[in-house]
């Protein structure tokens, strides 16, 4: 039986270099992570106040949507059945074969088939429905916003719909939102603002110093670093 020649073995220079390559970039990466998350100690001291709040407002729309006609959703209306494809399977179709070699742990190699079942794809075909589902979907927004000066309230929706409102165009809040701001001055004199919370917003009155941390690449002021000076 002809014998395979011998894989010949890669340098031991080719591996050194990948891996003085690979430290190369390991450090060049861990020093552009250290110097964008160092920062230095800095101060600041409060200049104002606001607050934002928002209520989102759902509205009922018509939605086209289609499924297998065992799962059409309660209330789905104008339903058309079609028969069309729903998918595809995988069918065996032959094999692919390749000689490959095996090392026999003496430096020889012998030569052995392998071969791999190939399939193609056929297309499943089945029933659908189409149909129009009545749907809640975000279509607005309302926000109130202040300063101190005002205490922070949610705004009028204007809502005209009852709440057992189900006809298309009907509307109804959803989610809300609040934000509360504190306005500052830092170190050379730059403003920047941070949301705290309500509690902290509450009890901080303009002129009232703190601490932050600051981005010694950006010079950002990184607000979850915030600490109030006693």
């Amino acid at each position: 039986m002809p014998q395979a020649a011998a894989v010949p073995k890669a340098s031991a220079g080719s591996n050194k270099k990948w891996i003085i390559a690979l430290v190369l970039i390991a450090v060049i990466v861990g020093g552009a992570i250290f110097a964008l998350t160092r920062t230095t100690s800095g101060s600041a001291y409060v200049t104002g106040h606001h607050w934002e709040r928002s209520i989102e407002i759902l509205s009922l729309q018509p939605v086209p949507g289609k499924s297998s006609c065992e799962s059409v959703p309660l209330g789905a209306y104008g339903i058309q059945e079609r028969y069309e494809q729903v998918g595809s399977r995988q069918v065996p179709d032959g094999e692919q074969c390749r000689t490959v070699q095996i090392n026999q742990g003496d430096g020889t190699f012998r030569e052995e088939e392998r071969c791999q079942t190939t399939y193609r794809s056929e297309p499943v075909y089945g029933y659908v429905c189409y149909y129009v589902l009545n749907t809640w979907l975000p279509s607005r927004s309302v926000n109130a916003q202040g300063d101190k000066a005002s205490a922070p309230r949610w705004p009028d929706t204007n809502i005209t719909s009852s709440a057992a409102c189900l006809l298309p165009g009907c509307e109804r809040e959803g989610g809300r939102s609040e934000k509360y701001v504190l306005e500052f001055k830092g170190d050379g004199d730059r403003t920047f603002e941070c949301p705290v919370d309500f509690s902290l917003w509450q009890s901080t009155n303009v002129e009232k110093a703190f601490t932050i941390e600051i981005g010694s690449i950006l010079k950002d002021f990184r607000c979850n670093t915030l600490k109030p000076v006693s």
